[in-house]
């Protein structure tokens, strides 16, 4: 089972920064339920075609990193360039992996080559604009990854898919748990007043962009996707405000609004994204009622909200942090 809206619902029953508008959630979620909701293929050209166990590698290995693009000094986003086009935030990292495997790093799914990756290859790798924010980061949780990979699952992030029997949660055997369990960078819970909470941000997306990719493909699929909660990042959050769906305090939104930087763990960062995870499942549950097919899931919702918080201008928060 997953644990991510039990561990966090204590923080919006008694939230002191960040407050939901059910009227408005209502609203929206009446509007969606009349629209086509996705769940996206991830087909973009920044990533591996098709359906092979290398494009299981792929996104698996893109989201050990898959986090902070902006120069929190600068302001400025990680941009870099694959056949003549510039990706920048997420695409420019996904587009670098690309680039890598294709030219000279054949071998960087493998566990073998990870754990030995030297700063100087990765910075070939993660040629860009700027320098990719957090490299250090990134270099330490490659160099993890490929040990963990090498040492538990034969040096591939497939295998890992495979041991889990098409479960996400399954009594520490599924593959969200493995994941956490495994892989220290993957693992973003902490103890806030005593109890433990969880996200599992990156743990969660990386199964599902792969989902996504595989539908109607039974060489991946997870019996209890329905399981999985939005992933709580910088641009869920930001669309939930514009919509009106979440309000944030006085002094928060200022701080949002100016791009000071929220603590990570921090009250104030805890509640947004938990408001986000929970606002999201408020929305699934009410399109459902609506639609009463139960179409709508955390895949499909976020991908909405994604999409459309995109095209508004306005700033998200930002936080110093690996979890997202």
């Amino acid at each position: 089972m997953n644990t991510v809206l039990d561990s966090t619902r204590f923080l919006v029953e008694n939230p002191q920064y960040v407050f939901i508008y059910r009227d408005n959630l209502e609203e929206t979620a009446t509007k969606w339920a009349a629209e086509k909701l996705e769940i996206p293929a991830w087909t973009l050209p920044v990533f591996m075609g098709g359906k092979s166990r290398e494009v299981i590698d792929f996104f698996f290995l893109g989201n050990t990193i898959n986090f902070c693009y902006t120069d929190f000094a600068t302001k400025k986003k990680f941009e870099a360039e694959y056949n003549g086009a510039k990706w920048s935030g997420a695409t420019g990292m996904w587009a670098c992996l690309k680039r890598a495997i294709e030219d000279k790093f054949p071998f960087l799914l493998e566990g073998k080559f990870l754990k030995g990756i030297s700063e100087g290859e990765m910075k070939r790798i993660f040629e860009g604009n700027i320098i990719i924010p957090m490299f250090e980061e990134r270099l330490h949780i490659f160099r993890e990854a490929g040990q963990v990979l090498c040492d538990k699952y034969d040096g591939r992030f497939s295998n890992l898919a495979d041991a889990s029997n098409h479960m996400l949660f399954n009594n520490g055997r599924g593959l969200v748990e493995r994941l956490t369990a495994d892989f220290p960078s993957f693992n973003d819970s902490l103890i806030y007043e005593g109890k433990l909470v969880r996200f599992d941000k990156r743990a969660q997306l990386a199964p599902a962009m792969t989902c996504g990719r595989f539908q109607g493909d039974n060489d991946f699929f997870m019996r209890d996707i329905n399981e999985l909660t939005v992933f709580a990042d910088y641009v869920l959050p930001k669309g939930l405000r514009t919509l009106g769906i979440l309000s944030y305090e006085g002094s928060l939104a200022v701080r949002v609004d100016h791009q000071i930087p929220i603590e990570k763990h921090s009250r104030e960062e805890l509640e947004i994204r938990a408001s986000t995870i929970h606002a999201c499942k408020m929305l699934a549950d009410k399109i459902n009622r609506i639609k009463g097919d139960g179409s709508a899931n955390a895949l499909s919702i976020d991908n909405k909200l994604w999409s459309e918080t995109r095209k508004v201008p306005g700033n998200h928060h930002l936080t110093y942090t690996i979890d997202y």
